[in-house]
């Protein structure tokens, strides 16, 4: 009886190393998954989700490398040096991303200056043709938002001050015109009614 008891005890301490195990290295790599409670994990030159023991990278190799870091607040970004972005735009992979006054990532819609630019859930900043919510909207090459006529494709497209895009019929400036369910206005022998304005 004994035996079978020191048995079951060695079992049952074997799958809760298991467990404890999977719980500390389960968690798979990219820049969309962090750590639960207090325990913060990295995720540093491609390398899947890892801990830093005394705050010392496992890839860092004598000089350190760049680090995407989460906890409970956001994200944040580190460069080999030690320093992190803030208030301020930061080129990563190719992509834009805005890190606040804080150093944590930005997400969503974000006024700098006078313009208006879209940062993905991911931090990515949006360019071309975007679906917010309902409605579309049109970011140029630096990420702006758009406002006013809009040629694309052999088409005109009417953004409004919010950057909304417009459909059906829309006065601008004293004029009628007409715009399709794709927003590009209606060439004058596709118009039926003589009040449009032909773009």
């Amino acid at each position: 009886m004994k035996r079978l008891v020191k048995g079951f005890l060695a079992t049952c301490c074997l799958v809760m190393l298991a467990t404890v195990s999977v719980s500390a290295h389960g968690h798979g790599g990219g820049h969309h998954h962090g750590g639960g409670g207090s325990v913060q994990y990295y995720y540093c030159g491609g390398h899947s989700a890892h801990q830093h023991t005394n705050g010392a990278c496992p890839y860092s190799g004598n000089g350190g490398t760049s680090c995407w870091k989460h906890d409970g607040a956001g994200w944040w970004y580190c460069h080999a040096d030690g320093s992190c972005p803030k208030q301020c735009w930061q080129q990563i992979d190719q992509k834009w991303y805005y890190f606040n006054k804080d150093g944590y990532m930005a997400t969503g819609w974000l006024k700098d200056g006078q313009k208006k630019y879209y940062l993905d859930a991911d931090g990515a900043m949006a360019t071309g043709w975007r679906k917010i919510g309902k409605n579309w909207y049109y970011f140029n090459g630096s990420g702006a938002m758009k406002t006013g006529w809009l040629t694309q494709g052999g088409n005109k497209y009417y953004l409004k001050s919010d950057g909304k895009m417009v459909t059906g019929k829309k006065v601008i400036k004293g004029k009628t015109y007409v715009f399709d369910k794709n927003g590009a206005c209606q060439k004058l022998k596709k118009l039926q009614k003589k009040a449009s304005v032909a773009c």
